[in-house]
């Protein structure tokens, strides 16, 4: 089974070798809380305990232009306020959906990968090196305190 999903993963990240070492990361900070599976599907590679809370995807397969090499879209219970996000949008079941875009392996945090990647957590923070904690854009009405994100 994990030869299985080690090809997969090989074919889903062929020809894009940052995608896959960012990727790399991601998955070896989620294995260091040992709370996911991987399911990879010709569009994503998802993190699952017993549903799905985080998605890795190479937008180089969907947008035209300059892309980053891998975005990361997790689900929480409540809206994050990092900066970090590219957008930050509300699905149905109360749940946010947040996508970030990783541009290399520094920008993740592994340390602190279990308060933002534990599925179900009400904590759910995202720590990535040197950020501040602010509204993204995409929220309509920041909350009091909250600055918008500049770029």
């Amino acid at each position: 089974m994990a030869d299985d999903l080690e090809r997969s993963l090989e074919r889903f990240f062929d020809g894009r070798p940052e995608a896959r070492a960012i990727f790399d990361v991601v998955r070896e900070a989620t294995a260091a809380i040992g709370i996911a599976d991987v399911r990879v599907t010709r569009s994503q590679v998802a993190f699952r305990h017993r549903r799905g809370f985080a998605w890795a995807w190479t937008p180089d397969r969907y947008l035209g232009g300059e892309v980053v090499p891998l975005v990361l879209s997790i689900s929480l219970n409540r809206l994050d306020v990092s900066r970090r996000w590219k957008e930050v949008v509300r699905v149905p079941g109360d749940h946010w959906m947040h996508h970030l875009e990783l541009r290399d392996t520094s920008e993740v945090d592994a340390g602190s990968a279990a308060g933002w990647l534990r599925p179900g957590s009400r904590r759910g923070n995202l720590f990535l090196a040197g950020q501040e904690p602010t509204c993204p854009s995409t929220f309509p009405a920041p909350p009091s305190g909250c600055a918008s994100r500049s770029n």
